[in-house]
């Protein structure tokens, strides 16, 4: 659960986000899928910093600690101990 000052943050990111996506017409989702053999629509927090760096996005690491927090997939099918990002919420959310 993420603080309201948090919120705030990475309500800024994903904005900052949102506009070079739509400016430079990126398509995110096949990058990630390349890491999604399993089409669980999730990564890990090293997959997803390789993401954001192929594309340029160039986010720093306490940026890209605030987007896998903000959208930590629940636990379910992974191993226990292991945490994933899921990138479905956040290309619906990045994505116009």
């Amino acid at each position: 659960m993420l603080s309201a000052s948090d919120e705030l943050a990475l309500g800024d990111i994903l904005d900052r986000l949102r506009t070079t996506i739509d400016q430079r017409r990126l398509h995110l989702k096949p990058s990630f899928k390349d890491y999604d053999k399993l089409n669980r629509l999730q990564c890990s927090k090293e997959q997803l910093a390789a993401v954001l760096d192929k594309m340029k996005l160039h986010e720093t690491q306490p940026e890209i600690d605030l987007i896998f927090n903000g959208f930590k997939a629940a636990e379910g099918l992974h191993p226990k101990g292991k945490e994933f990002f899921d990138y479905g919420k956040f290309l619906g959310s990045v994505n116009p």
